[in-house]
């Protein structure tokens, strides 16, 4: 039997993502992406340029088997997008600032 993610009714849905968080998505050597792919059975494919009719932004396309792992998957994917740091799963957790003496 085919992967989960993987099998023939695997179908794709694409959505924005603002062009300066693509990085965050993809993670640490990809560590990110990796593991929500894991997680939710799904396909994550980042593009490295912004769609040129909506400069900005990137479309991220998600292939899944069913529409509830792709909503599981982009519901990840926009919680990554609206965080400040990296998430600490995806293999590093935020450093802290040393303050310095004035």
């Amino acid at each position: 039997a085919a992967p989960r993610g993987f099998g023939r009714d695997r179908q794709e849905w694409t959505f924005p993502v603002p062009e300066d968080r693509t990085r965050v998505i993809i993670g640490r050597d990809g560590a990110n992406v990796r593991g929500m792919e894991a997680r939710f059975g799904v396909k994550i494919d980042v593009p490295k340029m912004p769609d040129p009719a909506n400069p900005g932004f990137c479309n991220v396309s998600v292939f899944a088997d069913s529409e509830a792992d792709y909503k599981a998957a982009r519901d990840e994917i926009e919680r990554t997008v609206a965080s400040e740091a990296p998430l600490a799963h995806g293999g590093q957790q935020p450093q802290q600032q040393q303050q310095a003496w004035g």
